[in-house]
Order: structure tokens, then C-alpha cells, then sequence
């Protein structure tokens, strides 16, 4: 992967913007196999010119230690969550009269966790939850069971903001596939988790969920859900790399850069990624396209070669009425050539003055109680409130 994304970069004179690695990133959830990950990160992001501040990360079903005790418990629960659409109803009792429940289910992230916050793709719920010094109530508005990010301020007047869903929250060893036995149970995606974007004029929602619906309870209408608030979306889990346009969004099935079993020359499961290039145009007073380029690379035994079949150009109508009011809604951020929001978030997360820094900036606060990653991300949505990014950028730089 490493050559072919070098000569493609050589070949093409071109760099990548972000990279999106949708799970499955260990294979047990330990915390050496995250070192391995890191590694490997750090080399892909160099070859292909890309930050490390712009990698973005969700969980899948083997970034689970799924030995973590209390594991027979835990394992009872997770069938209990995906049965008779009970599961939001028992999540929301736990967060408001049980947190103990929610901890027993997070804890077999904890490796994950830490391996994440590394590029700040952490739901906050999570972070909350398998932090065992950590006494705060729950607050809806702090604690979401989601990650965001503004990865791009103004693609042709639209802002491109990014979400991180993990629906591994109740796998285990009894996942249900479907080559596999019915007795099995499914996965439960909570609202909770799936329903953090809201429609925004001249905003494109791009999503990332480790499992695509069909493994889901009620994923029939998850799916609906879906298509009406995220307009590309990105999905991992079954080894195959392909692709839609149906009602009205981009769906891409990844693939697994390396599937079960030894690499495998022929066949359905042979290791594969995907190139994403995007853009939109105007196509008339009230409507643009955006458009959306998939190059799938697929391995033919000795190198990675272009998929034919499956890299496929796309396009949707994005209706607006911008060209009515020009582009004054934008919020601007004078910040130095070659510095992003991102690249400030990942440096405060690094910095170990950064609690003098948040006390300088906002007196008070930082809170104790809480872990300072938590602290950090807490602050650094005070700061996208209040477009302070210069002031900030002056403080860590």
C-alpha cells in the first residue's frame, strides 16, 4: 500500500488532505497492536503528505479487549440491547439512574481510547465512562456519544463537517453475520450516537460507522435516518470494497486492507482501500453538484491496481439559495498559511502547559475532576463557539 500510495503521489503530483480508517484497527484491542497502528499511520501519512492532525479514527469490533471483566455479564447485556428495539430505552435509564452499567460497557475500549485521543476522535461519553476518577454527571450537551470535525470551512462556499459513530458499543463473540446463525444477536447503534447532525444550509454532512445497516437492529430505519442528514457515508466491517448512490447520498463499503486469513489473491476478500476526491459545483440559482470521485485499489497478488468495476464517479444536487445572499454567512479565521483549526486541537492536546493555557484564556475552566483530554476538547469547543482560534494559535505556537 505504502509503494502504490508513493508513486501515485509521484505520478499524480498530489498529496492527501485527510485519511478515514473506519475500524478494525486492532484485532483484539490491545494496546500493542495500537503501537503497530501508530506506526504504520506515521508512515502512511508521510508518504502520502498528509498531517497526522488529519487522520480520523472509529472503533470497530475488534478494537474491543473482549476479555475485560465483568465479560459473561456484559456479554448478556449485549444480547439484551439489540432485541425488540428496547436498546435506547435501556441506555437512557443507565445514563440517568445507572452510570455503573455504562462504565462495565465501555471498559473493554479503554486501549482503544487512548490509542484515539491521539487524534482527537474520542466520543466524549466514552471518555467519560472509562475514566474511573471521573465524577460529573451526565450532561447532555457535553457528553455526546459522537465525534465531530469541520474538516474543510469553505469547499466552494459549503462547509464540509465530519461524524464519528461507534457501533461497536455492544459486540462481542456473538455478532450476528449473515453467513452465520440467526441465534446470534445484532448491533446496536444507539440514536444517541446516529442522530448528531443536523441539516445546515450550505453544509455537507460526511459520516463513519464501522458496521453498515444491514448488521444493525432496526437498521431499515437507521438507513432512512441516515440518508436524510449525511450525504456521503463511509462504512467498514465487511471486507469488500463497494459502493452506491441511492436516495440521495454516497455510500462506500471499504474494504479491509488486510482480511481474514492469509492475503488472498482471488476471491471476494482481497486486501483493498479507497481514494475519495471531492468537490462541488454550481449547476443553477438554486441547486450544486457535488461530486464525488472513488478510485478503489485492489490487490492482484504481487502489486495494488486499480479496480475498473468499482472506482466510479458520483454525483448529488445539493439544493441552497447561497448565490441569493453571496458568501457573508461564513465565519472567517485569519489564521498563518499552512495552520488549521485541526492542527491547533492536536497541538493542545500535546502541550503539557495546556491547563495553564486553558486557566489564561478562560479563568476557571479547567475542571479537576475531569481527565485533560476532556478538559481540552471541553475548551476547544468554547473556542469554535467564540471563533478565538488566532488568540489561541498565538498562546501555543
Amino acid at each position: 500500500m505504502i509503494n502504490d500510495l508513493q508513486c501515485y503521489c509521484e505520478e499524480k503530483n498530489v498529496s492527501f488532505n485527510h485519511v478515514f480508517i473506519c475500524g478494525d484497527i486492532a484485532f483484539s484491542g490491545e494496546k500493542k497492536q495500537y503501537k503497530k497502528a501508530e506506526e504504520f499511520i506515521i508512515e502512511l501519512c508521510q508518504t502520502i503528505g498528509c498531517k497526522e492532525s488529519e487522520v480520523y479514527v472509529i472503533p470497530g469490533n475488534h478494537d474491543k479487549y473482549r476479555g475485560a471483566h465483568p465479560q459473561l455479564l456484559r456479554n448478556a447485556i449485549n444480547k439484551s440491547l439489540a432485541e425488540g428495539n428496547v436498546g435506547d430505552d435501556l441506555l437512557e435509564d443507565w445514563i440517568q439512574n445507572d452510570f455503573d452499567t455504562l462504565g462495565i460497557m465501555y471498559r473493554p475500549f479503554r486501549d482503544y481510547v487512548v490509542f484515539s485521543e491521539k487524534y482527537d476522535c474520542v466520543e466524549p461519553l466514552m471518555m467519560r465512562c472509562t475514566d474511573d476518577n471521573a465524577s460529573e454527571p451526565y450532561l447532555e450537551d457535553k457528553h455526546a456519544m459522537f465525534w465531530w470535525s469541520d474538516i474543510c470551512d469553505d469547499l466552494n462556499g459549503y462547509t464540509i463537517r465530519l461524524f464519528g459513530m461507534n457501533s461497536a458499543f455492544n459486540c462481542d463473540g456473538n455478532d450476528w453475520d449473515a453467513d452465520e446463525s440467526p441465534k446470534k444477536h445484532k448491533i446496536f447503534l444507539p440514536q444517541l450516537a446516529s442522530h448528531g447532525a443536523v441539516n445546515k444550509e450550505r453544509m455537507i454532512n460526511i459520516m463513519m460507522v464501522h458496521h453498515p445497516t444491514n448488521y444493525l437492529e432496526n437498521g431499515k430505519a437507521i438507513q432512512e435516518y441516515l440518508d436524510k442528514h449525511y450525504q456521503i457515508q463511509f462504512f467498514g466491517h465487511v471486507h469488500q470494497a463497494k459502493s452506491n448512490c441511492e436516495n440521495g447520498c454516497v455510500h462506500v463499503f471499504s474494504g479491509a486492507l488486510q482480511p481474514d486469513g492469509p492475503v488472498r489473491m482471488t476471491g471476494p476478500y482481497r486486501p483493498v482501500f479507497n481514494m475519495i476526491e471531492i468537490d462541488v459545483e454550481k449547476k443553477d440559482a438554486t441547486k450544486d453538484l457535488l461530486k464525488v470521485n472513488l478510485q478503489v485499489h485492489v490487490w492482484d497478488g504481487k502489486n495494488f491496481q486499480n479496480d475498473a468495476e468499482e472506482s466510479k464517479p458520483y454525483e448529488i444536487e445539493l439544493k441552497h439559495n447561497r448565490w441569493k445572499g453571496g458568501l457573508g454567512f461564513m465565519q472567517t479565521t485569519t489564521l498563518p498559511e499552512g495552520v488549521t483549526k485541526r492542527d491547533i486541537r492536536r497541538k493542545m492536546i500535546e502541550k503539557p502547559s495546556a491547563k495553564s493555557i486553558i486557566n489564561k484564556l478562560k479563568p476557571g475552566f479547567y475542571d479537576e475532576n475531569i481527565p485533560p483530554y476532556y478538559n481540552i476538547t471541553r475548551f476547544m469547543d468554547e473556542i469554535n463557539k467564540e471563533n478565538k482560534w488566532v488568540e489561541l494559535w498565538k498562546e501555543i505556537k
